[in-house]
């Protein structure tokens, strides 16, 4: 395969979208931690919900 030369579209996409997917993926981890934290009754700080997790799974 012949590496796409700088400046070229092929990089301009590519680059595009992994910065894309990578912001998708991190937006989404925050979501998924504060919605966490306020179903578990902590507010929105997922922290004490998830060390009792952490807890419950390692005391098992």
């Amino acid at each position: 395969m012949i590496p796409p030369k700088a400046g070229s579209l092929e990089v301009d996409i590519l680059g595009l979208y992994t910065m894309r997917i990578i912001l998708m993926l991190i937006i989404g981890a925050i979501l998924a931690s504060l919605i966490y934290g306020f179903l578990s009754g902590e507010g929105f700080n997922p922290v004490p919900a998830l060390i009792r997790e952490a807890n419950n799974f390692l005391n098992k």
